[in-house]
Formats: C-alpha cells, sequence, structure tokens
C-alpha cells in the first residue's frame, strides 16, 4: 500500500457534505478500466474527511478513520458499468451512471467513516476497489490481506434491506463452425446448431430448477444468452455465444458442466467466469447493529436475496465465519439502467442507519 500523492486545488473540495460528495462522485465518468480521475478525487475528499487515504498496486483506494482493535470494513467500488448518462439532480433525486450501483454506498460509507476518525476502539476502513464490474480483480487483491472483524458491502438494498444472498454465476461463450452450403441443401448450420444448444440447456435449467428447493428467482437455475455473433467468410459459417447461467446456494454446479460438455461434439465450450452463490447468517453482531439502526428510524426491515452478483460472492467465500453483508441506499433494479438515479431522501437515512451501526458494533454491543 503507498501513500497518496494528490494534487491539491484539482478539485473543489474545500467543504464536503454528503451531497456535494456524492455528486462530485457521480459527475466523473468511471467506468471500468477508467477509474484514474475519480481516484484522485476520492483521495483528496477522504483527506479532507479526516481519513488516511492510500492507493495499492491494484488501484485500489483505502481510507481509514480511527485506531484500535476492533476492524470494520466498507466493501465498495469505485467502477461503473459503461453508458454515460447527464447528471442533474430534480429535486431529491441525483440522476447519474453509478448513482445507485454504487457510488451512493461509497459517498455514504465515507461519511460515516469520517464520523469515527478519531475514535480509537477500533478503525472504520472504506476500501474503493476497482473492477468490480469485471473480473473483480481488485477485491481479489485485497483478501489477500489482514482479515476485518466485519465487512459490509456497499451495494444498494435499500434503506430498509440487508442483503444476505447473491445466487453464483458460470459465464461460457460456446463457438460452433461449420462448413456454409447453399440454402437450398438443407444441412444443418452453426447458427441452428447453437440454436439448438441454447434450447437445450435453457430445458436442462428448467428440470433442474425443479430438484432445488424453493421456488422463487432466488432458488432457480436460470440462464441468459447474452451475445450472439455469427460471421460468414464465404466457405465456413462460425457462430459465437455467450451464456451467463445463475444458480442458487447448495446447487451442484458439475452436473451443469457435465450437461454442457456432453455429446456437443460440433460445439466448442470455453469457460469464461465463475462466482459462487452466496448465503450468509443472520445471527450476528453486523446483523444485529443493522437492524437497530433501521428500526432506530421507525424503519421495517427486510433481508434479501439478489440474483445478481457483487464482491460479496468473493470474499464471504474466502473470509468464512467474518459476519457479512451488502447494505446501502438505492434501488437496485435501476442498476446498469438508463434511469439509474438516486433518491437523497433514502440515501441519508443509510447513513444515519449505518452511524448507529458501527457505533453499536465498536462498543461491542
Amino acid at each position: 500500500m503507498r501513500a497518496s500523492k494528490s494534487s491539491r486545488g484539482s478539485w473543489p473540495v474545500a467543504a464536503i457534505d454528503e451531497i456535494t460528495l456524492l455528486k462530485g462522485l457521480v459527475t466523473i465518468y468511471s467506468p471500468t478500466g477508467q477509474t484514474d480521475i475519480v481516484t484522485e478525487y476520492l483521495v483528496q475528499c477522504a483527506e479532507r474527511l479526516g481519513l488516511k487515504a492510500a492507493v495499492d498496486k491494484a488501484g485500489n483506494i483505502q481510507m481509514v478513520g480511527g485506531r484500535g482493535p476492533k476492524h470494520v470494513m466498507f466493501l465498495c467500488h469505485v467502477d461503473t458499468v459503461p453508458g454515460e448518462l447527464k447528471v442533474h439532480q430534480e429535486g431529491p433525486f441525483i440522476t447519474g451512471r453509478g448513482s445507485v450501483d454504487a457510488k451512493g454506498c461509497l459517498a455514504g460509507a465515507m461519511i460515516v467513516a469520517s464520523m469515527f476518525a478519531n475514535d480509537e476502539r477500533g478503525k472504520v476502513e472504506v476500501l474503493a476497489v476497482v473492477d468490480e464490474e469485471g473480473p473483480s480483480l481488485g477485491v481479489r487483491e485485497r483478501i489477500k490481506g489482514d482479515r476485518p472483524d466485519v465487512v459490509i458491502v456497499g451495494e444498494p438494498s435499500g434503506w430498509e434491506g440487508i442483503t444476505i444472498g447473491y445466487k453464483g454465476s458460470l459465464r461460457l461463450k460456446c463457438q460452433c463452425v461449420t462448413p456454409k452450403y447453399h440454402a437450398g441443401f438443407m444441412v444443418q448450420n452453426s447458427i441452428q446448431s447453437s440454436v439448438d444448444h441454447w434450447e437445450a440447456l435453457e430445458a436442462f435449467c428448467i428440470k433442474e430448477s425443479e430438484r432445488v428447493e424453493g421456488g422463487g428467482k432466488f432458488d432457480i437455475i436460470s440462464p441468459t444468452l447474452v451475445e450472439l455473433n455469427t460471421h460468414d467468410n464465404g466457405i465456413h459459417v462460425s457462430t459465437t455465444m455467450e451464456i451467463d447461467v445463475r444458480f442458487p446456494p447448495g446447487y451442484n454446479l458439475a452436473r451443469l458442466r457435465r450437461f454442457i460438455e456432453a455429446d456437443r461434439a460440433n460445439v466448442d465450450v470455453e469457460y469464461l467466469e465463475e462466482e459462487p452463490a452466496v448465503l450468509v447468517g443472520k445471527n450476528n453482531e453486523l446483523v444485529r447493529a443493522l437492524l437497530k439502526g433501521i428500526r432506530s428510524l421507525e424503519g421495517e426491515p427486510v433481508f434479501k436475496k439478489k440474483t445478481g452478483t457483487s464482491d460479496m460472492n468473493v470474499t464471504a467465500a474466502t473470509w468464512h465465519g467474518t459476519p457479512i453483508v451488502a447494505y446501502g441506499p438505492g434501488d437496485s433494479s435501476l442498476d446498469h439502467s438508463p434511469e439509474e438515479r438516486i433518491d437523497t431522501r433514502e440515501y441519508k437515512r443509510a447513513i444515519h442507519v449505518l452511524k448507529i451501526a458501527i457505533e453499536k458494533v465498536l462498543a461491542g454491543k
């Protein structure tokens, strides 16, 4: 971890409140792989908030307040999906790429950490990792280091929601190449073979879903065809599909792999990414602290299980036994969408909830 070297005066960060910080982060477009500018901004804001800031070799930004035996980590991410949106505010709503996923969570975590900047009961670390919207290289670098006592993953759950589960993901590429014949010969080409392969996989996942307990979206095995391309060079027809299969905790992924690979002599399969499914416990100090925070605002807590993935999939699989949940402001149905926006009223409620929760964790109550 190297200390930061920021260029003072590059950003108007002399006075920071929660809304100024949020707007500043959302204004800086930072898709995966293009986070250098927002890194500089974060470092300067962290220092203004009384947090010690440093950047590791992966490009993750570590911002720490307090000192002492307890170690609380906010695991957030600084990158967004591509697709720049016009940043503007209408009433309490701030629109912009990353406002929900997940700069609202990151900005809120930084504000909360600053409230404990001089606390001697423990340190509150905000880690803004890179590449979360990619193969999670940032968090994979961080989990090689020391293990915190509790982890709050900064992902939108709504201020009354606590996320305890994420489905797993298997992403694969299937390629089929066949000679090109005249359509009148009625010979199956690579396009038809690929469609057959996709339909067979869909049918298999439906049958597999009947084997697992539960009946909600979180409990089923769900394939999505995310990319389909065909190339015709006049001699051969080549068809490539990318498929993302989501699966619940406890599912035997080997069964899916065996089906994909069985009797597919004309289809080459390459596995691109795999993330384990995760479902964490609710009976621990972190969950109890968040419940207290939500109820302090007369909220009605709800536990959520999501069909997507996050860096919680990686950390929970590595830091076994460490209390971990995902929490943060925002409507996750707006993730990655053209309508991405955050309600600043909810954002402020989430900050209050987290302040109460961190106080409870540091006090050991």
